[in-house]
């Protein structure tokens, strides 16, 4: 018999928002006599994982609703389908599932974190505990790595809209960002005149947990002072993901100083 306890973990960055959902599962072990420890390693390794970020604990109706519905034994966590299935269930990226080994001194303990959505391993370890204190110390080390081996979230991916003023000419941008890391970029202005003129081109976007970068390059460019989009600058989300700011270089000569910016989702 398993428990199961869940965790939200979501660390968010100064400067920038790296939010995932990971689920922490009791270690499995066949020694019965063992069980209260077990038990009180999740605890512990629950709560090395909220002193790393901030975390929030999935209620327990939620969690056994989880149990019901899966209708199986979750021994091994080996199928990664089984991982993808019980990690979308929980809304979770990442799962952490572990193993000890009871015989006698010292005790071997296997722990691993697992993305929900490729099954892949993205970090791994091996405890040998000849006293319980050995736990604890090792412990941080584990729960920091897992931390910083997260995927960062991509919350780019849609279509998004700014407007931007350079001089004496205002530009509006729709930018539409894949998850494959490519991008389409649109650019309306106006001249003098009162004519509209318009560009368009594909490039490439990434992103970690510190910058966002953008490199489009416009051929034929109909926008004279416009011809490439060489962005690179720390981003900055707000609370629900629908827009973020970044700080863009200046495109032409009357504007020598960044310019700030804000994009906003609108799909």
């Amino acid at each position: 018999m398993k428990k199961l306890l869940t965790l939200i973990l979501s660390m968010f960055v100064t400067l920038s928002v790296s939010a995932q959902t990971v689920a922490v599962f009791d270690f499995d072990c066949d020694d019965f006599a063992f069980y209260d420890k077990v038990s009180t390693m999740t605890d512990l390794l629950c709560h090395q994982l909220v002193q790393d970020g901030n975390v929030t604990l999935v209620e327990r109706k939620n969690l056994d609703k989880v149990k019901d519905e899966m209708k199986f034994q979750m021994e091994g966590w080996t199928d990664a389908a089984t991982v993808k299935q019980a990690g979308k269930m929980l809304n979770a990226d990442c799962i952490i599932v572990g193993s000890v080994a009871v015989l006698g001194c010292p005790l071997y303990i296997t722990a691993r974190m697992i993305e929900v959505e490729t099954g892949k391993i993205l970090h791994s370890a091996k405890m040998s505990l000849d006293v319980w204190s050995d736990y604890e110390k090792q412990l941080p080390k584990f729960a920091k790595d897992c931390v910083e081996k997260m995927p960062v979230p991509d919350y780019f991916a849609g279509t998004w809209q700014t407007s931007v003023s350079m001089g004496s000419a205002d530009y509006d941008y729709e930018i539409k960002l894949e998850k494959n890391g490519k991008c389409s970029v649109k650019v309306v202005t106006y001249d003098s005149a009162g004519t509209e003129k318009t560009q368009t081109a594909n490039g490439t976007y990434s992103h970690d947990k510190d910058f966002f970068r953008l490199n489009v390059n416009f051929r034929n460019a109909s926008i004279e002072n416009l011809r490439k989009l060489a962005w690179r600058s720390v981003y900055v989300f707000n609370k629900d993901k629908s827009s973020f700011n970044i700080l863009i270089p200046a495109t032409n000569a009357e504007t020598s100083a960044n310019t700030r910016i804000t994009l906003v989702k609108v799909e």
